[in-house]
């Protein structure tokens, strides 16, 4: 008998003041996919109350994905999902911190350790026995293996029906072929969609992005389906890693879920916290595995194919190449049609090379390592970009066509050999550079919390906004006039709040965009005639484009809520992307209000980057790499 059919009884226990709390629930559906190059792992977020079988939350993450140095495992339940008022992913945590240098039986070996005292303490204060089940999914030497830790039930299909009083191991391994293992309602899930599932993962060709995308469907049909009876719900997440530690986590928009990861020990921040708000909403998280000596696995090569949306309005979608790139990105582009970007070498994923595009597609390195963010090139073809430099640090820098790179400094000024990091975001018609310095000299403490707004003016000093009201913060774009766009957070705590300034350098003048209170509207870019493109968040996480008029009250630019905008054109056409299907999907709309849905690459994450008039560049990004995308609006 399944844990679906084994009810937990509940426990109540007095609090303070005689109120009766909640000190254990139960979870739902996971599905754990072994594939001989990846495995996969999906749960939902949903927690039941087992006395009245109404559902608690829809917020529980029920998945933790532990990593080390040379092996990455993926961890999910069934059976109790709280106790103590704590998620069980939180006490897993507990349990594995602290444990360094571990093989994957080490963690087997934590889990049923700590399961069984976890189990005990419930059993103790509820005078029932839970059923409960763990399940661990790694890579051993002789393929990818997953391990049930259950008091009930096993891989081979063992259910008993009644718990027992310890916990028991069992596990499979897939040397050749695709292993389904389904935990929870099983019921849930037919037949002909587990068949579905793992024909699916044997065809050859199927990329780590569609097999998420089919776990995260079957989650969905079995939220609909009667057995479920409300109990699981139609937004999960899902985590695929490869042999080679590389992967990705999929987590359903518009949930608060948080991921929750171990490293060797460890237990990771919340990413989200350390994004911080309205920004640090987290949709997808990508793996890689640092050990230099160990090879990355092969990827098939990719060959995308074209969706053109019934509604594309003209526009056509190209791919931007470089011969010697594994992957590229496209970050600016300017009404001449030159595009900036960047990308990696095969086996140099770590080093980022800046490059360009001419219209006529033909490309060209700009000589130094670093990074390029949109916003940064004008229409003179200048370009700003944040260097890699001999001694470890980061600056910011000009370049233009036929020059070296131009070091524009740190806070220590141009010639200072003292170590101290900047960076640049954006530059203007006249080439005005903005971007950040970090107020740190220390190398070891290099974090946000020391960012100041910055900007280098040609022909002068940087100019630094050091006496700012915010606790840290970097300008994000300037216009034509020279007037600054920054964002200020209030804060340096994790999700501290943001907000938009006005900064004017020359007459060392800044003001708040929307009144002094901090909004959490996170400012985008600026245009000539001053309207200013920002991004807030719902309170499911949603984002929600606004736009604000000289610094003026912010307003809803008209797409609903859950487009995320991220560039404005001269013209006020915004582009952006919306979560569709489990995958981003580009849009741009027009000045006058009409949306027009772009072209797309299938089973990828499709995001613009950069608008200027009739030319929009983005990125299209899959578990392999990235492609740098360039749309161009075909006129009749």
């Amino acid at each position: 008998m399944g844990v679906n059919t084994v009810k937990p009884h509940m426990s109540r226990t007095p609090s303070s003041g005689g109120v009766w709390r909640l000190v254990s629930e139960v979870v739902t559906l996971n599905l754990t996919l072994l594939t001989p190059g990846a495995i996969y792992q999906s749960a939902d977020f949903r927690l039941v109350d087992a006395d009245s079988n109404q559902p608690l939350t829809l917020d529980s993450m029920k998945l933790v994905t532990v990593h080390y140095f040379r092996w990455e495992g993926l961890i999910t339940y069934t059976g109790i999902g709280r106790w103590r008022n704590r998620d069980t992913s939180d006490w897993i945590i507990d349990w594995l911190t602290g444990l360094e240098d571990a093989q994957p039986t080490d963690i087997v070996n934590r889990l049923t350790e700590g399961g069984t005292r976890f189990l005990k303490s419930i059993e103790r204060s509820s005078g029932t026995r839970q059923p409960h089940t763990f399940v661990f999914a790694a890579f051993l030497d002789a393929g990818p293996t997953v391990w049930t830790i259950s008091n009930f039930e096993g891989c081979e299909g063992r259910a008993d029906d009644r718990p027992a009083a310890q916990l028991r191991v069992d596990s499979r391994t897939a040397a050749h072929d695709a292993l389904l293992l389904v935990t929870g309602l099983k019921a849930a899930v037919p037949r002909a969609s587990r068949r579905r599932i793992q024909r699916l993962a044997s065809e050859s060709g199927t990329s780590p992005a569609q097999i998420r995308y089919a776990l995260t469907e079957t989650t969905v049909e079995a939220a609909r389906a009667p057995e479920a009876h409300g109990s699981i719900s139609a937004s999960c997440s899902v985590v695929s890693l490869s042999r080679d530690g590389s992967g990705f986590q999929d987590l359903t928009q518009g949930t608060a879920a948080r991921p929750r990861s171990v490293m060797n020990g460890l237990a990771l921040p919340d990413p989200a916290e350390m994004l911080g708000q309205p920004l640090g909403v987290v949709r997808g998280i990508s793996y890689t595995r640092a050990a230099p000596d160990q090879e990355r696995q092969s990827h098939p090569p990719c060959v995308p194919q074209v969706v053109v949306p019934e509604e594309a309005g003209g526009f056509e979608l190209t791919e931007l190449r470089v011969s010697e790139f594994e992957a590229s990105t496209a970050w600016a582009v300017n009404a001449q049609g030159l595009v900036l970007g960047r990308g990696t070498r095969t086996g140099q994923p770590g080093i980022q090379l800046p490059c360009t595009w001419t219209p006529d597609g033909s490309s060209a390195l700009i000589g130094v390592t670093g990074t390029v963010t949109p916003q940064s090139l004008n229409n003179n073809g200048e370009v700003c970009l944040t260097a890699d430099m001999e001694d470890g640090s980061v600056h910011a820098a000009r370049w233009a066509t036929g020059q070296d790179p131009h070091d524009l400094g740190t806070i220590h000024g141009r010639e200072s050999d003292e170590f101290a990091d900047s960076g640049a975001t954006a530059i203007s018609e006249s080439g005005v550079v903005v971007g950040w310095v970090s107020v740190s000299r220390d190398p070891q403490d290099r974090g946000q919390p020391h960012y100041r707004p910055a900007a280098w003016f040609p022909g002068r000093d940087g100019i630094f906004l050091t006496d700012f009201v915010a606790a840290w913060g970097q300008a994000v774009d300037v216009n034509q006039q020279g007037v600054v766009l920054v964002v200020g957070y209030m804060d340096d705590s994790p999700g501290a709040p943001c907000k938009a300034f006005l900064w004017d350098p020359l007459a060392d003048r800044y003001d708040a965009v929307a009144g002094e209170q901090p909004d959490n509207v996170y400012p985008i870019c600026i245009t000539t005639a001053g309207r200013i493109l920002g991004s807030a968040r719902g309170r499911a996480g949603e984002a929600i484009a606004g736009i604000s008029s000289d610094g003026g009250s912010w307003e809803r630019l008209g797409t609903p809520d859950g487009w995320y905008a991220t560039s404005m054109s001269e013209s006020g056409d915004v582009a952006g992307a919306l979560v569709v299907e489990g995958f981003e999907r580009p849009w741009c709309r027009r000045a006058d209000g009409v949306v027009t849905w772009l072209p797309f690459f299938r089973h990828h994450y499709c995001r613009p980057a950069s608008i200027a008039g009739d030319l929009i560049v983005g990125n299209a990004q899959t578990d392999h790499g990235t492609h740098a995308l360039l749309w161009v609006y075909q006129t009749q």
